[in-house]
């Protein structure tokens, strides 16, 4: 791989990782947004749907904005759920399932196994 940077760039702060520990994941999977949330401090819960609920109404009961909701679960606001099906919430790991909510957690997909550990910068080597 290469990079191509105006030659008066402080390159001091640049870490160069070996191909071998870059994940590639295409924007837009379940891979992407399951690594993206991860790494932002939210967790996945799949959520049961219930007569007259919305998209707008579980993610409000996540603190979850309906834009959200919507990204993840590749849906428009106005599309009608259906009690029974299911539906995913990123929900901040802070925010508590609410009291009575059909909630299952699910593990985030890892297809290509566990991320390794950041490099150290202080070990890196310098650049000349």
């Amino acid at each position: 791989m290469s990079a191509f940077v105006p030659q008066d760039l402080d390159l001091s702060q640049v870490i160069v990782v070996p191909e071998s520990d870059v994940r590639v994941l295409a924007v837009g999977s379940d891979e992407f947004f399951a690594a993206m949330e991860r790494d932002r401090g939210f967790k996945r819960v799949t959520v049961t749907v219930h007569a007259g609920d919305t998209l707008e109404s579980i993610g409000k009961r996540f603190d979850v904005p309906v834009k959200t909701m919507e990204r993840v679960n590749r849906r428009g606001r106005s599309d009608a759920l259906k009690p029974g099906e299911t539906v995913v919430v990123y929900a901040p790991a802070s925010v508590a399932a609410p009291s009575g909510s059909a909630l299952t957690a699910s593990n985030a997909p890892t297809p290509l196994g566990p991320l390794p550990a950041p490099p150290v910068p202080d070990l890196l080597p310098l650049l000349p």
